[in-house]
């Protein structure tokens, strides 16, 4: 699915407001009541140039983690 970035998240790296790039997976954690609420994500974008983490494919993955405000 592709998937655009509306904030800058990592400028150095390139992962920046306008950036594209394929969502590759979700991962969710289910509440009490049966929903699924994602908790992160890995999208696969040309436009990383910092490093990559262990297991994703060198410079082109990028993990998200959700941010809660609460």
């Amino acid at each position: 699915m592709p998937v655009m970035f509306t904030l800058n998240f990592d400028v150095e790296s390139g992962i920046v407001n306008g950036c594209t790039g394929t969502l590759k997976s979700i991962r969710y954690r289910t509440d009490s009541e049966g929903r699924r609420h994602a908790v992160s994500c890995v999208v696969d974008t040309p436009n990383v140039t910092g490093a990559s983490l262990p297991d994703l494919f060198p410079n082109k993955d990028v993990p998200f983690i959700v941010h809660s405000c609460r």
